[in-house]
């Protein structure tokens, strides 16, 4: 073919190239063979690239029949296992054939003008008195938070608080005010658990806001009962020298995972109260748990939780 193209011979035993000039035989010849052998060489690289990329189509489409037939054969299985029967799935053209024809598409003209977003304030509020508080007034208005105030302790009223349970005592606007910041705040500050803000450990940081308002605690039912009796048993006597720290057990055999069980105790099952005590007057106490640490009790560094407890204790003794 190249042959052919780039030469026609002619009769006096002379070549002519393609532009007709007029060569000598012999020397073009060389020069031709060479391109020759060149093209015929691509042509067997081209040839072995075809094959290999042959092969590799040939054992993809292998594999994907191979994964065919084994999902084909489970499912056969799964079928006889249940009915008896080897079920085939629809191919494509059935499940096609029961879609429904989709509705003709009409996309929507917006014919308005694009424009850009922007802040719209209230008159009342110019650019120099922005703050967080006034931002978050616009949606939690006077009227807004009296509403809720209202409700609260319309609803409390509705269910007999104060009556069965706890103690209640209508919501107040700044208690309300204040809970609200406090959930802010803890949207702010993340902690892993809810009673962290409250803790005294040095490990954590100390959170002022929280000492707006006091954690209820797992014990918070018998509250401010407990805290009452033990600030009147320390303004009412004052202990000698010989103290002792132990634990007491207020018997309880109901569901509750805050309950311990020591055998071989007169009480060997209910709620562990660690007190401070001298010849039976119990001078100072604090709630423990099974399942949930007591925050109030500071962990102090060199102290176990055992140290850290009696060092609690021992630090409401009064120093005179």
């Amino acid at each position: 073919m190249m042959k052919t193209y780039l030469l026609s011979l002619e009769e006096d035993g002379l070549l002519e190239d393609s532009d007709g000039d007029i060569v000598d035989n012999e020397e073009y010849t060389e020069g031709l063979d060479n391109i020759v052998d060149e093209l015929e060489q691509l042509q067997v690289n081209e040839k072995k690239s075809r094959g290999r990329e042959d092969r590799v189509r040939e054992g993809r489409a292998r594999g994907n029949r191979a994964r065919k037939d084994r999902a084909g054969g489970n499912g056969a299985r799964g079928h006889q296992s249940k009915g008896g029967r080897n079920n085939t799935a629809l191919n494509k053209t059935e499940i096609s054939a029961q879609l429904p024809v989709p509705p003709d598409f009409v996309p929507l003209e917006h014919n308005l003008p694009y424009h850009r977003s922007y802040v719209k304030l209230p008159l009342a509020f110019p650019d120099r008195n922005i703050t967080p508080y006034g931002l978050i007034r616009l949606f939690f208005s006077q009227t807004i938070l009296n509403t809720i105030v209202t409700n609260t302790n319309k609803y409390a009223q509705l269910k007999n608080a104060g009556t069965i349970g706890r103690d209640w005592t209508n919501l107040t606007l700044n208690e309300l005010k204040t809970w609200l910041g406090i959930v802010i705040y803890m949207g702010v500050i993340k902690l892993s658990r809810v009673v962290d803000y409250w803790s005294t450990d040095f490990k954590f940081s100390k959170h002022n806001i929280m000492q707006e308002m006091s954690l209820l605690y797992w014990y918070g039912k018998v509250e401010p009962l407990a805290s009452h009796i033990k600030k009147i048993s320390q303004q009412i006597y004052i202990p000698g020298s010989q103290v002792s720290i132990d634990e007491m057990i207020i018997r309880f055999s109901g569901c509750s995972g805050h309950t311990f069980r020591i055998k071989n105790k007169p009480t060997p099952e209910g709620y562990k109260i660690m007190s401070l005590c001298e010849k039976g007057y119990t001078y100072a106490f604090t709630f423990e748990s099974r399942i949930k640490i007591n925050n109030k009790i500071p962990n102090i560094f060199g102290l176990n939780k055992t140290g850290s407890l009696v060092s609690y204790l021992v630090t409401q003794l009064p120093y005179n």
